[in-house]
């Protein structure tokens, strides 16, 4: 009620209440600090204090409950704001835990309270139950805020952070088997570009000797067997196959991958958090690795030349250029001026909008790091441009159904699609069928089921999809992979297309990307 009282007031002030509630949500990292702090303060005096036979608060004791009181309630409430306004409630990798924490920071804000009327009856009255009772709710408090952190701290840095460092084993950052490593562009603190690396005049890169050693040292703490902070897991191997939507061979710099590592370090993307940053000729050996085709322990390094696309999600018909048979073709006729207009609407928001390359009429669009996410009504904004857009990243939005029926259907020159982590089912995949050009399909994490199955079916052009984390069935994935024998699906346990001996060199190079 008093929500609604201000936002109205506020709207009726002229003010925008969702900017202003915001910014409320905003102060959680600073206010939740002192009921930890305070809470635990209270508890540890009444503890050291036990031994005493005074039956009475201790005056430190209390005051410190009293401000961890309130600013538990603070928290508590930031947080639930927090969550809605910076898309963290629309995040289904965070889901569980961000129930946890919202329901157990309530159970601490009424807990607190309860102990303080408690402590008010103690001191009207004198009761000896009354004292004991505000004791135990005391530490009560004291244990619960701790475990409210915890999750708030899991959410943060990944699940098991606490702990994860006790069993990640130190192990040596081997150098190329070739010191001599050429590189241009500058990746120093300033840079926020990603800058093209040249490829590096030495022997293949190996995953087991030089990559997964960096992975494992400097990111495994998040992005392990342990924690996957975010859903990601870069080790082992078979882990990261999973998420080779992250790299792109044609131009390993523009990976999301690499572009996180470049990142300037005052960046709140920039990976790693903490720690050292990764060193430019580390970067440069990961960005060879992508581009001779990122092969695994047991594979060999493949020639550029042989695959250069092999994770960009494009027809092998591209392997010389990752986007040459698209820009054979011309895009309809569109309105340039509205189409510029979009596209620095979208760029003001924070998204990434793009030739495919240059002098190219098609657009790359990613709207996936807008925070908050779009929703329905933001991503209207496609119509604009719905004639020219090839590849576009969805993932971790929060749109709907609606949605996609009422803007991304009507993106009919798609090639390339991401929805992961979206809250889109059957119904939004029903409305797709009529985009005959899409070839990659990412429905990782979504709500669809079997009953998607016959759109895929249907969609002639498609060559990878991924239905990794869905409610599609074994049964469902065996009846798609007979009916579509070419088409590669990726479900989380084996990347198989279950296709022909040219149908698995076709596929190979598609890959299982779901787009930049």
């Amino acid at each position: 009620m008093l929500e609604g009282f201000l936002e109205l007031h506020l709207i009726a002030s002229g003010y925008d209440a969702s900017l202003w509630w915001r910014f409320f949500g905003r102060l959680h990292p600073v206010l939740l600090h002192f009921p930890i702090a305070m809470l635990i303060a209270a508890g540890f005096v009444e503890l050291v204090l036990s031994w005493r036979k005074e039956a009475r608060p201790h005056v430190i004791a209390s005051f410190c409950l009293w401000v961890g009181m309130v600013f538990a309630v603070l928290a508590t409430w930031t947080g639930w704001e927090m969550a809605e306004y910076e898309g963290i409630a629309a995040n289904p990798v965070k889901a569980d835990l961000l129930e946890w924490h919202r329901w157990t920071g309530v159970v601490l804000a009424v807990l607190s309270m309860l102990v303080c009327l408690i402590w008010l009856l103690e001191r009207l009255s004198g009761r000896r139950w009354a004292f004991n009772a505000y004791r135990y709710g005391l530490w009560s408090s004291a244990v619960l805020v701790c475990v409210v952190g915890h999750f708030g701290a899991e959410m943060k840095w990944g699940r098991d952070y606490l702990f994860s460092v006790l069993r990640t084993k130190d192990r040596p950052i081997p150098q190329p088997a070739d010191p001599e490593i050429e590189g241009q562009g500058d990746l120093t603190e300033e840079t926020s570009r990603p800058v093209e690396a040249p490829a590096v005049a030495a022997a293949a890169i190996r995953w087991t000797d030089q990559i997964e050693p960096v992975f494992a040292s400097e990111c495994g703490d998040c992005h392990g067997p342990e924690s996957q902070k975010g859903g990601l897991q870069l080790v082992p191997y078979d882990a990261f196959r999973a998420h080779l939507d992250l790299i792109d061979q044609a131009s390993p710099m523009k990976s999301i991958l690499i572009h996180r590592i470049v990142l300037p370090e005052t960046d709140p993307d920039a990976m790693p958090p903490m720690g050292d940053r990764l060193s430019e000729e580390q970067v440069q050996i990961i960005a060879q690795w992508i581009r001779e085709g990122s092969p695994g322990p047991d594979e060999a390094a493949k020639a550029s030349s042989q695959s250069p696309v092999r994770h960009t999600g494009e027809s092998s018909a591209m392997t010389s250029n990752p986007a040459s048979s698209i820009n054979d073709l011309e895009p309809s006729t569109f309105d340039a001026s509205r189409q510029r207009q979009a596209m620095s609407a979208i760029e003001m928001m924070g998204g990434f909008v793009a030739p495919i390359s240059k002098g190219s009429l098609w657009l790359d669009v990613n709207l996936s790091l807008i925070r908050p996410p779009v929703d329905d009504a933001r991503i209207k904004i496609l119509d604009d441009m719905k004639e020219t857009i090839v590849w576009l990243n969805l993932g971790d939005t929060a749109i709907t159904d609606q949605g996609v029926r009422q803007t991304v259907a009507r993106l009919t020159a798609l090639r390339r699609l991401r929805l992961d982590r979206t809250r889109i089912t059957d119904q939004g995949v029903a409305s797709l069928g009529d985009l005959r050009n899409l070839e990659v399909l990412n429905l990782f994490g979504t709500q669809v089921g079997d009953g998607c199955l016959q759109t895929l079916e249907q969609l002639s052009s498609l060559k990878a999809v991924y239905l990794w984390d869905t409610h599609v069935t074994s049964e469902g994935l065996n009846r798609l992979r007979s009916v579509r024998p070419m088409l590669q699906v990726v479900d989380g346990a084996e990347s198989t297309g279950h296709t022909s001996d040219a149908g698995n060199a076709s596929v190979d190079h598609e890959s299982t990307s779901a787009g930049s």
